[in-house]
């Protein structure tokens, strides 16, 4: 498997008559930022229930050094802390305290070590005054919150995000992504963003672009961004810079694309 973490290899799967992916093969690498991207119905969260065991299939995907099969789906599972679009029944506990400290109890944690981890994560996430309340009764954007508190409190090797971050306003998201790049950075923390807005994979080192079950491309996020083709053939934007800096660029007021707000601004003023 060499430096790739999730391998995937001839992988085919239907949902009865539907085929969702014919023959596809795919590699993330440890410690990587990827962001997958594509049209709804393409297929992304497929490969993640796939990833995760709850769409079953015979075919090759290795996960952390383990084969996905029934007698490693346990151990793979423990390798990836999961926030889906919907939280709800993620959550098993009376207050949003107890619902961080769960699963680190069942690892046998010290008490004290675990109240530091809930501090430091919910104070990280600025979620430190609902700690008394009822995940049930919170906002959609704060269950989000508490469901990625549950992750990050427990360190995993793989932080996956299928629209786990889709309730957050943009302003939200930007914070939190920034929060998982500085992880990805200092703990080499695989990150796997699926998304439906496009802005968030300038956070991501690499994009993983999937339409009507085929891998359309896989790449550094800035050379991905500048195959305008691939995107005007899935009907999709680029982000908002992207599209900006080559409209600029095109009436020679720049030279390049840009992919930062403040360095395309910065160098327009010098």
């Amino acid at each position: 498997m060499g430096d790739n973490i999730i391998s995937i290899k001839n992988l085919s799967f239907s949902y009865g008559e539907k085929p969702i992916y014919k023959e596809l093969d795919l590699e993330i690498k440890k410690g990587s930022f990827v962001t997958i991207i594509g049209p709804s119905g393409s297929g992304k969260s497929t490969l993640i229930r796939l990833l995760l065991g709850l769409e079953k299939t015979k075919d090759y995907i290795n996960i952390n050094g383990y084969n996905l099969n029934e007698a490693n789906l346990k151990k793979i599972r423990q390798s990836m802390g999961v926030v889906f679009q919907s939280v709800d029944n993620q959550f098993v506990a009376e207050t949003v305290m107890d619902e961080i400290a769960f699963s680190l109890e069942n690892l046998s944690i010290e008490k004290k070590a675990i109240r530091k981890k809930i501090l430091d994560v919910s104070n990280l996430l600025g979620i430190n005054d609902i700690l008394e309340e009822e995940p049930h009764n919170l906002s959609a954007e704060n269950k989000q919150l508490v469901a990625l508190a549950s992750v990050l409190a427990l360190e995993p090797p793989i932080i996956i995000l299928d629209s786990g971050l889709s309730k957050l306003d943009s302003l939200q998201r930007s914070k939190i992504l920034t929060i998982l790049r500085n992880l990805h950075i200092t703990k080499n923390t695989t990150i796997i963003h699926v998304t439906n807005d496009i802005e968030d994979v300038l956070f991501g080192d690499e994009i993983i672009f999937i339409n009507n079950g085929r891998l359309i491309t896989q790449g550094k996020t800035e050379i991905v961004l500048e195959r305008k083709d691939i995107f005007d053939k899935s009907h999709m934007e680029r982000p908002f810079i992207v599209e900006l800096s080559e409209r600029l660029k095109f009436y020679g007021l720049i030279d390049r694309l840009y992919y930062d707000e403040d360095k395309l601004v910065n160098d327009i003023w010098k």
